[in-house]
């Protein structure tokens, strides 16, 4: 298959170390059973593997010469599906039939934290993504308190799965090299709710104004929500009022939500 230059414009780095591949897709325990949404495929040497291994792939390619390349090397495929779309205007409902489904990709970097948003959005649909990502934004998904890392990523991913790095990639590992180290992050979705969340607006207005001003005392930053009730709020969440929202656990912000509950 013919390595054809990745375009700048569309955050591609690709991965063409057959070991490097082999080792993500062990860590993916991919197997014959799997349904796998690959996203960004580029020029299919994952892709390849991947549906040498499970029952079903479906990539999806935005870029219009390699979705053709991909068409045509892996046309033998029959458990393939190539679809030339930009993923992140598709309806994962129509597009992903049966399941579960599980991912697997080497994510654009510029549009890495877009896309795991949109596939939660349908979290039903998957039991879990293995998705290489920049290290950085890895390690606000995987963030737990008390870190700098810790912040609105951590806690509306983690309200859904649990999220843990898997491996460590320099930027050698991949053509061209970005200037940035990465990481293979894994999403275990859960069936049912992680947290007894008893509004989500109010969560969500919560744990979004908490972190607008993340180095201030939450009793600071939260007064705008009832300062009237919220030093009862606080305590019923078992949080200090000097406590500040890269030290408060997404069981913590449940309570104080749930106590604080907006109409």
């Amino acid at each position: 298959m013919k390595r054809p230059p990745a375009k700048k414009s569309l955050g591609q780095h690709f991965i063409f170390n057959p070991s490097t591949i082999d080792k993500i897709i062990r860590l993916a325990h991919v197997g014959p059973g799997d349904s796998i949404l690959e996203i960004g495929p580029g020029p299919g040497l994952m892709t390849r593997q991947l549906a040498e291994r499970a029952a079903r792939v479906v990539a999806v390619e935005k870029d219009d010469r390699l979705a053709a390349q991909l068409q045509e090397a892996l046309k033998g495929q029959k458990n393939l599906t190539v679809i030339h779309a930009d993923f992140l205007d598709l309806d994962l409902g129509r597009t992903l039939e049966g399941g579960p489904w599980k991912v697997v990709a080497n994510l654009p970097y510029n549009i890495a934290t877009e896309v795991v948003f949109h596939l939660l959005e349908r979290q039903l649909l998957f039991t879990s993504f293995y998705l290489m990502l920049q290290r950085e934004v890895g390690e606000r998904f995987c963030a737990k308190p008390g870190g700098k890392s810790y912040g609105l990523p951590s806690v509306f991913t983690q309200i859904l799965c649990d999220n843990r790095i898997l491996m460590r990639l320099a930027p050698g590992a991949f053509t061209p090299p970005p200037k940035v180290h990465s990481v293979l992050a894994e999403f275990r979705i859960h069936e049912t709710p992680r947290y007894d969340i008893h509004h989500l607006p109010t969560f969500e207005k919560v744990v979004r104004t908490a972190f607008a001003q993340r180095r201030k005392m939450i009793r600071n930053t939260l007064k705008e929500l009832g300062e009237n009730r919220l030093e009862a709020a606080l305590r019923a969440a078992g949080i200090p009022p000097a406590a500040r929202a890269e030290t408060v656990s997404i069981d913590q912000f449940t309570r104080l939500a749930n106590a604080l509950q907006i109409s």
